[in-house]
């Protein structure tokens, strides 16, 4: 690489401009320029200083391509030049928005709070997401530490989007232009004397501290990142293919879980055109979970996109999926729809016998009514109507009877659940299963009528008595609640009254 293009490449990596990259030197502008563009080269003072300033030797410098010589200095880390970098980041920063305008400035303020905006709504969004799968799986212990490591994540991606977008948007395109305040155009085509030289260049810097004229120009494109922005890159490309990865392991465990569905798919083929449009939604779906990993697969790897092969098969993923849509539809208009109690229609009695107090009243643990049956015996019998999949039993605490009844865990392979529910489909049918669960238990008594009456008034006293004891706890709360605060009340005064005595005791001695 020539001398000219390792300058430029060394000025542009340390964000100078030709002018500041020239007072770093004490040479002119046009020095630099003329540098640059080959039309005259550096003394060999100038060439030394440049070594010493930005870390390089003369070999390097003159027949050596700085980009390899950079890459062989990567591995020694340099934290000065990154408090530097960061400082020089901040310090254009400032400047830059000083001098932009009113407008310009209003636009820039309104661009950063929208992409502010749109980041909260994707880590809201994502947030959401990881929450439901790890809570759908159960895993809550595991989604705090994950949720926590997500948000540490998505603040370094975020702040490294926006101050790149800010930089990419206007700090690359700013630069403080300053221009003389007279140009000879003749002289700078001349070659001239080195004593003229050095007293014209003395001249023009005379000229250029003068006040400098802002601009916002069109910087090179090529112009590289500072390496502070290039280290968050490097962060952030490595926390995206992270979470790339997690997605890819997700889709394909879906991958699985969808060809496995195909399979099982071919258990309905007694109704032809339900299982044509179930076969073709689960292939499209696969498709769209093959771009999905084939994507995520090539960024991780940084393959190159196939847009074509991708769009060709999403394409054809759309279509088979309103094929299918369609054809599910047809299918199942002819279809009949039955409700269904999945315990049954019949009942099991079971009876209970009891001998008859004055005190004694009867109780449903879940609060149903109790029905009455009049009947010439001299206790009580009482019996429940229950289903095969509730438990009954009776309880004796103090003055009451207590009928508990609990369900028990559904037995799926006494019920063959999932070879009922193919055998519906294949037979055209949709059975929705439905449980009436207050009358999936009934509890009756069966007693005298004197008895009865007896019952009902001793569990009309009893709720009385509850609710008595429930106005009085409620009341005594209040007056806990009154005695608290009278007693923060105390508390204070007394913590006047002992600043009070402190006061007068202080006056009195100084009196």
């Amino acid at each position: 690489m020539k001398l000219s293009e390792n300058l430029k490449k060394i000025r542009k990596e340390n964000n100078l401009s030709q002018e500041q990259f020239a007072e770093k030197l004490g040479v002119s502008r046009q020095a630099v320029s003329k540098w640059e563009s080959e039309t005259s080269y550096p003394e060999m003072d100038k060439i030394l200083l440049i070594c010493k300033l930005y870390n390089y030797n003369v070999d390097e410098l003159i027949n050596e391509n700085v980009n390899k010589v950079d890459d062989e200095k990567k591995s020694k880390i340099n934290f000065n030049k990154y408090v530097e970098d960061f400082l020089n980041y901040i310090t254009k920063s400032v400047n830059m928005f000083i001098s932009m305008k009113f407008s310009q400035k209003i636009k820039l303020i309104i661009e950063e709070i929208i992409i502010a905006f749109v980041l909260y709504i994707i880590y809201v969004v994502s947030s959401g997401l990881l929450s439901s799968i790890f809570m759908g799986l159960g895993f809550r212990g595991l989604f705090k530490l994950i949720d926590a490591i997500y948000k540490i994540i998505f603040v370094v991606v975020a702040v490294t989007i926006v101050l790149h977008i800010f930089k990419v948007r206007y700090l690359d395109y700013y630069e403080v232009v300053r221009e003389p305040k007279e140009k000879s155009k003749e002289a700078d085509k001349k070659e001239e004397p080195k004593e003229e030289k050095d007293q014209k260049e003395s001249k023009e810097k005379e000229i250029f501290e003068g006040k400098p004229k802002e601009r916002i120009i069109i910087r090179d494109e090529s112009s590289s990142g500072s390496t502070i922005l290039n280290g968050l890159g490097k962060i952030v490309i490595f926390c995206i293919k992270l979470f790339a990865a997690f997605l890819g392991i997700w889709c394909s465990i879906s991958f699985v879980l969808l060809v496995a569905g195909i399979v099982i798919s071919f258990m309905f083929t007694k109704t032809v055109i339900v299982f044509i449009g179930v076969l073709l939604g689960l292939i499209g779906l696969l498709l769209i979970n093959f771009v999905i990993l084939h994507g995520l697969y090539s960024f991780i790897a940084n393959k190159g996109p196939n847009y074509k092969l991708w769009g060709r098969l999403f394409l054809i993923a759309l279509i088979m999926g309103g094929v299918a849509c369609g054809t599910i539809v047809l299918g199942i208009k002819d279809y009949t729809i039955e409700t269904k109690d999945p315990y049954g229609e019949e009942y099991v009695d079971i009876v209970f016998e009891e001998e008859m107090k004055d005190d004694l009243y009867i109780e449903d643990n879940r609060g149903l009514a109790v029905e009455y049956i009049e009947e010439d015996i001299p206790n009580i019998k009482i019996t429940a109507k229950a289903k095969h999949n509730i438990e009954v039993e009776k309880e004796v605490i103090k003055n009451a009877v207590v009928i508990r009844s609990t369900y028990r865990d559904y037995d799926l392979e006494e019920y063959d659940t999932v070879k009922e529910f193919i055998d519906n489909i294949n037979n055209k049918r949709i059975v929705i299963y439905e449980t009436d669960w207050q009358n999936d238990c009934i509890i009756t008594v069966h007693a005298s009528k004197e008895n009865i009456e007896k019952l009902k008034t001793n569990f009309e006293n009893q709720l009385d008595i509850v609710q008595k004891y429930q106005t009085l706890r409620e009341d005594y709360e209040n007056l806990s609640n009154d005695y608290e605060e009278l007693t923060r009340t105390i508390d204070n005064k007394d913590d006047e009254i002992e600043m009070l005595n402190e006061e007068l005791k202080t006056e009195l001695r100084n009196n």
